[in-house]
């Protein structure tokens, strides 16, 4: 596989996370990430949990990629820039992280 390529890649999404939104696509400019569908931040979960099932590559996910998922998390309980939000914890359940 080319998994440093997937690395990178992860990293670069990651990297350009803002207000626990990853960008759906990036413009042909530096710098310049679009911010507008809901679901490619869920499919950064994906990917990553792809990633370390094909590579095994648990210190990776563990200290470059489980920091930021956990950013996301957090800000997806506040509620992100467009509104979206999610309860992770029914009333009177606690939530082990």
């Amino acid at each position: 596989g080319r998994f440093e390529d997937a690395r990178k890649i992860l990293l670069a999404f990651r990297d350009a996370r803002m207000d626990g939104l990853i960008p759906n696509r990036f413009g042909e400019h530096a710098g310049e990430a679009e911010y507008n569908a809901a679901d490619t931040t869920l499919w950064m979960f994906v990917a990553v949990h792809e990633y370390l099932k094909a590579t095994e590559d648990l210190a990776f996910v563990r200290d470059e990629m489980l920091p930021a998922l956990r950013e996301i998390v957090e800000c997806h309980e506040r509620g992100t820039r467009h509104g979206i939000r999610v309860e992770l914890a029914e009333p009177g359940m606690t939530r082990e992280v």
